[in-house]
C-alpha cells in the first residue's frame, strides 16, 4: 500500500502543462469511448456476430415494450406502428455496451419518450441526391449518450479492454510530455530531436493524406461523389462507397461524412457491354473492394481479373437458365458457365449469389465446399427444398437464403427471403 501512495504522489510533481495535456486526452478519449453509435442491422452484405446480438436485444426491448400494454398489440395488426426501438453501441477500441431506448406512443396517442435532436449538425452535403437533410454530430445528440436505457448487453472482457487501452494511452501520452518538458529544460526550449519528430509526424499525414487522395483518383471519386453513397460511369459501373478510415477518427469527427477522404468503393455492380475489360481492368486497383454483382454476363476473361481482387468477399454471379445457353458474348468472348464454378474457390469468398434455374443440387453442394464461404443465396435454382435441406445438413456452418427466379421480380408479388435454419 505504501508503494502505491508513493507511485501516486508523482502526480504531484508532474508540469502544469502535462496535466492540460492529460485534460485534453481525457476530453478525446471520453467522446470516442462513452457516446454510442446507432446500430444499423443489414442482412447485406453480413452481418456480424455483435449486430446480430444488437438485433436479438432490440427484438426483446420491443416485446417488453408491448408487454406492458396487450391492446398495442391490437393497433399493429391494424398496421399502426406503436413502438420504434433503437440499439446503440458504447466503446472503443471494442464496442463493450448495447443500450436499447423504446420509442412509445400509448394507446391515448401520447408519447412516452421522444426523440432527441442533436445540438450539432451541418447541412447534407448529398440531400439533392435524395438522402439526408442534415449531417448530425452524434456526441451533440442526448440519446447517444448512456443517461437513459430501456434494455442492454454488456460484454465485461471488452468493457476491460477499452480501460486498459484508455490508460495505456493517457499513461504514455502524459509520460512523454512530461519527459520531453524535463529534457528541454522548459516548454519553448526544443532540440534537433523536437524537429525531426514534428516532421516525421508531418510526413506521417502527408502520406496518409496522398494514399487515400491517389485511391479516390484511381476509383473515379471526385468530391461530388465522395458523399454520395453510388454513383455511375457510363451506365454500365454501378459502385456503392463506404467510410473505411479508423473508427476513433469517425466517432471523434461524430459523423463518417464529415471525412469525405476516407470514403473509398467497395461494392460495384457491373454489366458487360463492349466497355467490359477497361471496367474490370480497374477492380484489382480497388483496395477496399469487398462486394461485387456481375450481371447479365460474365467473361472468363473478366473472372481472371476478379481472382486479383485482393479484398473480395461477396460475389453475385450473373443469371443462368438452362433454355437459354449463351457461351459466348457479343463481342465473341466465352462467358461464365456452370462448369467454371470450381474456379471459384480461389477468391476465398464469404458469401455468394447463384442466379437461374442452371443451378441443380449438385452445383450447389460443389459451391457449399468452399472451405471460406458462410452464406450461399439460391435465386430460382433448379434444386427442391428437400435437396437443399439435405445440403444444409451437410455444411451446418453455411446459411442458405432462397429467393425466387430474377425473372419472378418482374411480376407482382415476389415472395419474400426465405433463410434454411
Amino acid at each position: 500500500m505504501h508503494a502505491l501512495l508513493s507511485r501516486l504522489a508523482i502526480l504531484k510533481m508532474l508540469h502544469w502543462v502535462t496535466w492540460c495535456v492529460l485534460l485534453v486526452t481525457t476530453l478525446v478519449l471520453v467522446f470516442i469511448i462513452v457516446p454510442g453509435d446507432l446500430v444499423q442491422y443489414s442482412q447485406i452484405p453480413w452481418p456480424t456476430p455483435w449486430e446480430q446480438q444488437c438485433e436479438k436485444l432490440r427484438l426483446a426491448t420491443n416485446e417488453m415494450a408491448y408487454a406492458f400494454d396487450p391492446r398495442d398489440r391490437q393497433l399493429v395488426a391494424m398496421g399502426t406502428t406503436r413502438v420504434s426501438t433503437k440499439v446503440y453501441q458504447h466503446g472503443w477500441p471494442s464496442p463493450f455496451l448495447a443500450r436499447a431506448l423504446a420509442f412509445k406512443v400509448d394507446t391515448s396517442g401520447q408519447v412516452n419518450r421522444t426523440q432527441s435532436e442533436p445540438l450539432i449538425r451541418f447541412k447534407s452535403s448529398f440531400s439533392q441526391w435524395g438522402g439526408s437533410l442534415h449531417h448530425d454530430v452524434s456526441w451533440s445528440n442526448y440519446d447517444n449518450w448512456p443517461f437513459e436505457i430501456d434494455g442492454w448487453l454488456i460484454l465485461p472482457w471488452s468493457l476491460l479492454l477499452d480501460v486498459a487501452v484508455a490508460t495505456a494511452i493517457l499513461a504514455v501520452v502524459g509520460g512523454l510530455t512530461e519527459w520531453r518538458l524535463r529534457r528541454n529544460g522548459g516548454l519553448f526550449r526544443f532540440h534537433l530531436a523536437d524537429l525531426l519528430g514534428g516532421l516525421t509526424l508531418i510526413g506521417v499525414i502527408l502520406g496518409f493524406y496522398v494514399y487515400h487522395a491517389n485511391l479516390q483518383r484511381i476509383e473515379h471519386l471526385g468530391e461530388e461523389y465522395s458523399f454520395v453513397p453510388t454513383y455511375n460511369i457510363e451506365g454500365s459501373f454501378h459502385a456503392g462507397v463506404r467510410y473505411v478510415g479508423p473508427v476513433w477518427m469517425r466517432k471523434l469527427a461524430g459523423n463518417q461524412y464529415f471525412l469525405p477522404l476516407l470514403h473509398h468503393v467497395d461494392s460495384v455492380a457491373v454489366r458487360a457491354d463492349e466497355n467490359w475489360n477497361s471496367i474490370y481492368s480497374e477492380l484489382p486497383k480497388f483496395t477496399y473492394l469487398t462486394s461485387l454483382d456481375a450481371r447479365h454476363q460474365l467473361p472468363l476473361k473478366a473472372l481472371d481479373l476478379v481472382e486479383q481482387c485482393p479484398s473480395l468477399k461477396h460475389f453475385a454471379l450473373p443469371n443462368l437458365d438452362r433454355d437459354s445457353p449463351t457461351p459466348l458474348s457479343q463481342q465473341g468472348e466465352p462467358l461464365f458457365q456452370i462448369e467454371d464454378l470450381a474456379r471459384l474457390e480461389k477468391l476465398n469468398l464469404i458469401s455468394i449469389r447463384l442466379r437461374g434455374d442452371a443451378y441443380f443440387a449438385e452445383q450447389i453442394e460443389l459451391v457449399a465446399t468452399f472451405p471460406t464461404l458462410q452464406q450461399i443465396t439460391l435465386e430460382g435454382a433448379a434444386a427442391s427444398q428437400e435437396e437443399i435441406e439435405k445440403i444444409k445438413r451437410d455444411h451446418p456452418d453455411i446459411e442458405f437464403i432462397v429467393l425466387p427466379s430474377p425473372r419472378v421480380w418482374l411480376y407482382p408479388p415476389p415472395t419474400p427471403a426465405t433463410p434454411i435454419r
